[in-house]
Formats: structure tokens, C-alpha cells, sequence
């Protein structure tokens, strides 16, 4: 699981040779091709258990931000990997785009993130794998969540933040309304 501050976050993984699953946060619409190495599904209870179960096990990968952040801090996260039963490798992303540009804002929307992907003079992406952790016993879905998100905001020199998809989906309508639109 990573952290997900840019859209070429998911290049860089996509770059894994192995086989792996990607969740997908719900509201997204299941037009995915199939026939890669990255294997689509939507992030819900039901996936989860099905991934729980597979047999070989399959790598999986989530953001549990559930959205783009702006990479200042990291947003809540989901408890859905914390149910998997298996060890979780963090991964931490850093994008840096030239001449300092960023659109990763709160109420940056996904059509102004892939422009400035696609034409920005040059963006690097860094990824740092965090040793593996696992869920300690008796150890509650969310607190391993919040223990895994602690290291992964260590390890990216960042804060904390209590927001959720919901309330940067408010946030975002409530700028757009004060702007007159």
C-alpha cells in the first residue's frame, strides 16, 4: 500500500514484473482492461474477502487514501488492508515536478493532475519501500491502519490529516459554489 500524491503513482507500480491486484476505490467505474499484469478490483468488503481466500496468494496494492492527496499530509486511511491477514510492505511516493509545479491540492481536480503529468517538462517519482508490518495480535483493523499510515507519514517527513474522500468531495463543492459556478 502507498501513499498516492500523483497520478503517475500508479506507473511506477505498474512497473512491478510480478502479477498483482490493484484495489480501486468503489466510485470508480469498472472499465478496466484485464488482460495485464495489474489485475482491477473495486475496493469493497466483498473483493477483500475473495482476496483473502485466493489461492496462490496474489500481491495486492491499495492506496487507503482512497484519493489524490497533496502529498502535505496524509489523509485517513481505509481499514480494508488491515483485514487481509497479511504482512503490508508501506511504500512511500514523493513526485516532484519541475520548476516546483503542483496541482495536488485539495481541490485540484484529476483533469488538471494529468495535464500537468502529461506536460510538465519532466516529473520524477520516487518510491521507498518500508520494511513489511504485520497486524499484531488482537490488534484492532483500524489501529494497525493508523499505525502503518504513523510510519508511512514518518517516513514522507509529513503531518497527519483527518479528512476522508467525503470531506475533500464537501470541500471541493463548497469552493466550487463560492466561486459562483
Amino acid at each position: 500500500m502507498s501513499n498516492h500524491s500523483s497520478l503517475g503513482d500508479f506507473l511506477v507500480l505498474y512497473t512491478q514484473p510480478r502479477r498483482y491486484t490493484h484495489l480501486i476505490h468503489a466510485a470508480v467505474p469498472p472499465v478496466w482492461p484485464q488482460r495485464h499484469r495489474v489485475a482491477f478490483a473495486h475496493a469493497t468488503p466483498r473483493a477483500v474477502r475473495r482476496l483473502r481466500t485466493r489461492a496462490p496468494p496474489r500481491p495486492v496494492h491499495l492506496f487507503p487514501e482512497g484519493i489524490l492527496s497533496s502529498g502535505a499530509a496524509l489523509l485517513r486511511f481505509s481499514r480494508s488492508f488491515a483485514t487481509l491477514g497479511a504482512p503490508v510492505s508501506p511504500v512511500a511516493l514523493r513526485a516532484r515536478a519541475a520548476l516546483g509545479i503542483s496541482t495536488h491540492t485539495l481541490e485540484s481536480s484529476f483533469a488538471a493532475n494529468l495535464w500537468w503529468l502529461c506536460f510538465c517538462p519532466s516529473c520524477e517519482i520516487e518510491a521507498t519501500v518500508l520494511p513489511a508490518m504485520t497486524r499484531g495480535e488482537g490488534e484492532a483493523a483500524a489501529a494497525f491502519a493508523e499505525r502503518v499510515r504513523a510510519a508511512l507519514a514518518q517516513e514522507l517527513g509529513v503531518g497527519l490529516a483527518e479528512v476522508g474522500p467525503a470531506e475533500k468531495a464537501a470541500w471541493r463543492e463548497a469552493v466550487r459554489k463560492g466561486r459562483g459556478s
